[in-house]
């Protein structure tokens, strides 16, 4: 890994700085509009990569003079594969991966069994490179729900920007999964915008031609950024370029050459958007509102009532929204062929990006008290249980035709991605494609 290293910072340093520069910034403006034209990135492992390149390019500036496209092409494929080495021992250390060496004396690499309900989770968010999408249809599976929760807001003079953002809720969360593959590059896209940073970054975006990349001179910068100072409090100008051009630590979305910087207006946007999801997290950790939560929370009501009509379009006849009968009855259903009752807690939750390691996975994602699969599983045993004791407070919500002591009763949680689990005591643990095809197929 160090030979390799060296190799790639010597090919590096003979580089002229404005063409490594210009040519990595191309590259990845040029993953961008195939992610935002097509809905998938092209390659999430180059993507990263060329944050690795350009945190590089700050850490050790290029000095040379070299200017041939292959010499560009040889430094990207070089850094490449440094980034996969570092990936690879981030999920070494992590438990995704484990190396295991047979008698024989051969060596093989073993995933964690989990890591399939994980990438599930992240094709539901179109987090899968488009040269390894098999099945379009596992992608964005419930872009339907969004839709009815999205709020539409066209971008015209006057119109709350923090309003528009919030309507691209969907995509700032895969930005921040996408961002966060890995725990090295979550830190490297962990930005703390200052309130005044994303005006800053929308109009300089307006300023410039689309389609265009530009070299622009800081003192053209200083000049775009004077005009925010009444809203800077205190911010400064260096401040703003160390966080978001300049950094050793963190990807910088304008890049800087010399007394220069390279933007562009769709990379700007792109940016604008995930910062302002950082901006929501870190209000919510003040104590302030959370308005991503609050739209995942309508989304889970949407889920909730697209169970039902599941149930309904497979025979199950039940009550067109959640029950109280004591406890919250998400989904109550009863089919009078199969003489059978369905009760299910419909739960639209993500896997927690922390919980991406063989160390939290279990803890977090199945045992945390509060909203891990076990707690959840043991609330609807709850639920289960008083409901076969107190039949009778059910017949109006079921209006079944014989008695319902006499109907096979079934439980579920449904979750929103392919479960860590399928089976807690007499709970079933399934997707909402699971449950379709093991009770109605």
């Amino acid at each position: 890994m160090d030979e390799e290293e060296a190799k790639l910072l010597s090919a590096m340093e003979r580089c002229d700085p404005e063409t490594l520069a210009l040519y990595t910034y191309e590259m990845r403006k040029a993953l961008i509009e195939s992610a935002l034209s097509n809905g998938v990135m092209p390659s999430i492992p180059m993507w990263h990569s060329i944050g690795d390149l350009l945190i590089l390019m700050n850490v050790h500036p290029p000095r040379g003079t070299d200017k041939s496209e292959v010499t560009m092409q040889s430094v990207v494929k070089m850094n490449y594969r440094r980034t996969e080495h570092l990936n690879f021992i981030e999920d070494v250390e992590n438990g995704r991966h484990k190396i295991v060496r047979y008698p024989d004396g051969k060596m093989s690499v073993l995933m964690l069994k989990y890591l399939e309900p994980i990438h599930d989770m992240f094709r539901v968010y179109g987090l899968a490179s488009s040269g390894t999408v098999v099945n379009e249809a596992d992608l964005f599976k419930f872009k339907d729900i969004d839709e009815l929760v999205i709020k539409e807001v066209d971008l015209n003079l006057g119109v709350d920007m923090a309003d528009f953002f919030d309507s691209l809720w969907p995509y700032i969360v895969t930005l921040r999964y996408g961002f966060s593959l890995y725990f090295r590059t979550s830190l490297q896209y962990r930005y703390a915008p200052a309130k005044v940073d994303i005006p800053v970054i929308m109009g300089l975006s307006y300023s410039l031609k689309p389609g265009q990349t530009f070299i622009i001179p800081k003192q053209n910068v200083a000049r775009h950024y004077a005009k925010y100072n009444a809203y800077a409090a205190g911010r400064t100008l260096d401040q703003f370029l160390v966080d978001y051009s300049n950094s050793n630590e963190r990807v910088p979305i304008m890049v800087s050459v010399g007394d220069r910087i390279i933007a562009d207006r769709l990379t700007l946007l792109y940016f604008a958007i995930h910062l302002h999801g950082q901006y929501i997290e870190a209000n919510r950790r003040n104590g302030g509102s959370d308005s991503i939560s609050e739209m995942k929370k309508k989304a889970a009501d949407v889920f909730e009532a697209k169970v039902r009509s599941e149930l309904r379009k497979h025979g199950y006849a039940g009550p067109d929204s959640a029950v109280k009968v004591k406890y919250d009855y998400d989904v109550i259903g009863i089919s009078e062929s199969k003489k059978r009752i369905i009760l299910a807690d419909a739960k639209f939750r993500d896997i927690s990006p922390s919980s991406i390691c063989a160390d939290t996975i279990i803890q977090q994602e199945l045992l945390e008290p509060g909203q891990g699969v076990q707690y959840e599983a043991e609330r609807h045993i709850q639920r289960v249980d008083f409901f076969k004791k107190n039949l009778g407070l059910f017949k109006q919500y079921l209006e079944p035709k014989a008695n319902l002591a006499t109907y096979e009763l079934k439980s579920y949680l449904v979750t929103k991605h392919t479960p860590l689990v399928k089976q807690y005591k007499d709970v079933g643990v399934l997707s909402l494609e699971e449950l379709i095809e093991q009770e109605f197929k």
